[in-house]
């Protein structure tokens, strides 16, 4: 039919150290023959690979992008040669060949950040730059800090084997300079770290509700009662909730008081910020809600609601699915927020427009939920993580007649929409909380309340190239020198792929939602 497939861009060589990846990359566009009215057929991409001197290529499973990063490679890899199969209409073309060529790791592991310690001061999350050897990285005599010449007692090793928890023979001192001295740690190139190895760090313990209440919520309920109706409310605006059951006649009339179950809420050891008493509230999803007997949502340029949830959508006993439209928090027919249907949770609002996220945990787990609406968009965020973003700008997000409810009791309708499940720590706020704190709030529950810096590594890293970075707001300038290359990004260490930023120097970085690792491409 006349097409044809033009290879802007054929993969190139390329090479990487042993144990890490290699990303190739192609560019190509397509057209008609004869045709100027810009249509253009697909392009289908299969990455093929062949050993080395072989013309004999295969695909690679589900390598169909632009890009294509390589597994982590051992020696043995070197040589192999990578290119792409590409279709568009009836035109079909193999790119050129891009070679791979793999050195040996000479480097010793190096740490790279202090990303958590518990409330207790006993156990310390640890971030290196390259994946490690096991055995080496889980012997706990392996680790040492000072002050106080604390020994490391045992260290576990995550399945991403680049962070390791090392728990202490005995507590850390919080809220000073703590130096972590690390002997005899290898990389799965058997790289043992260099000799005085050490990173500096502090940490200041505040429990999870201690960080709540820093960013001043006009409601939070705790649901920590085991007994009688009262919710209790110890954020700003005065006015306790009532465990109620039942629909309410008419708005604001609320339901039959009811009676608080004191069930357990996230604990230690899996969520360590909490007590090892903390309770929550449970939903039989038939008639049990809370009545906050407050508008919190009335009205507002912008808000933050955030809990913790476990809900069950799926009968255990005759395996029936939750319906449509249950509540979680929200006021209805101003701020309507819930499980529009079992898999999605939606935030509504008549000014705002809305916001539908996937919820694709299990049932029975405990996650961290929250939604910031600044009155330019929604964002929802599992765990610390940003998972969706909508909605419109607007200056008023709703008003209604009703009360705030939780779990039930209507919510998205007059009433209704039970709940079925278990929730805890629901904190109202009237602004859009920062995203840097909806993550510190989620690491709070589940590394152990505690607020951590990460200070200087020695020896240096063996670079040329020196970062700064400089904090304006929600926004980072970061620079470098000597100028030149390319500044790059990814969220987490394990990722294998670096994005590219850009080549302007300095680089201003707008809104960061998380973690972000930065380095020059040169």
């Amino acid at each position: 039919n006349g097409a044809f497939i033009n290879v802007t861009n054929a993969p190139q060589n390329a090479t990487a150290v042993q144990f890490r990846t290699a990303t190739f990359s192609i560019g190509a566009d397509s057209g008609y023959l004869g045709d100027d009215s810009g249509v253009r057929p697909p392009i289908y991409y299969q990455w093929q690979t062949a050993p080395s001197g072989s013309s004999t290529f295969t695909n690679i499973p589900g390598a169909n992008g632009t890009t294509y990063t390589t597994p982590l490679l051992p020696l043995d890899r070197s040589g192999r040669q990578y290119r792409v199969s590409l279709i568009g209409g009836d035109a079909t073309t193999n790119s050129a060949i891009g070679i791979l060529t793999v050195t040996a790791d000479l480097t010793p592991p190096r740490p790279v950040t202090v990303t958590a310690v518990n409330a207790a001061g006993t156990v310390v999350n640890l971030t290196f730059d390259e994946r490690l050897e096991v055995a080496s990285t889980q012997t706990g005599t392996n680790y040492s800090f000072a002050p106080g010449t604390v020994a490391g007692a045992s260290a576990v090793l995550n399945t991403n084997t680049f962070t390791v928890s090392v728990t202490t023979a005995a507590p850390l001192t919080p809220n000073v300079e703590n130096t972590l001295t690390i002997t005899g740690v290898r990389d799965i190139s058997g790289n043992a770290v260099a000799g005085n190895t050490t990173i500096k760090f502090t940490f200041d313990p505040v429990t999870y509700e201690e960080n709540i209440l820093f960013d001043k919520p006009v409601a939070y309920y705790r649901f920590e009662e085991i007994s009688g109706s009262v919710a209790t409310n110890i954020g700003s605006v005065v006015g306790d909730g009532v465990y109620s059951i039942g629909d309410e006649a008419a708005p604001g009339e609320g339901g039959t008081a009811g009676e608080a179950k004191g069930d357990a809420g996230p604990r230690p050891p899996q969520f360590a910020g909490f007590s090892a008493n903390n309770r929550g509230a449970t939903f039989d999803g038939v008639s049990d809600w809370v009545d906050t007997r407050q508008q919190y949502l009335q009205g507002l340029a912008s808000f933050t609601l955030e809990y913790w949830m476990k809900p069950r959508r799926t009968n255990t006993l005759d395996q029936t699915v939750w319906p449509d439209r249950v509540a979680l928090v929200g006021q209805n027919d101003a701020i309507e927020y819930g499980f529009i249907t079992p898999g999605v949770i939606q935030i509504w609002t008549p000014g705002g427009g809305s916001l539908d996220t996937a919820y694709t945990f299990p049932d029975d787990q405990w996650h961290h939920v929250a939604t910031i609406a600044d009155g330019t968009n929604l964002k929802t965020y599992f765990d610390g993580n940003l998972a969706a973003t909508g909605g419109t700008t607007t200056a008023n997000y709703g008003t209604s007649t009703y009360f705030v409810h939780i779990g039930g009791g209507g919510g998205f309708d007059l009433n209704g929409n039970w709940f079925t499940g278990e929730m805890d720590e629901v904190a109202i706020f009237t602004n859009a909380v920062p995203a840097s704190r909806v993550v510190a709030h989620y690491r709070a529950g589940r590394d152990g309340g505690v607020i951590t810096i990460s200070g200087a590594v020695t020896p240096a890293p063996p670079s040329d190239t020196i970062l700064s970075a400089a904090a304006a707001g929600q926004s980072v300038t970061i620079s470098w020198s000597p100028t030149g290359g390319t500044l790059q990004s990814k969220l987490t260490l394990e990722s294998p792929t670096w994005s590219n930023v850009g080549t302007t120097n300095p680089a201003t970085i707008q809104a960061l939602d998380n973690a972000r690792f930065f380095r020059v491409k040169r």
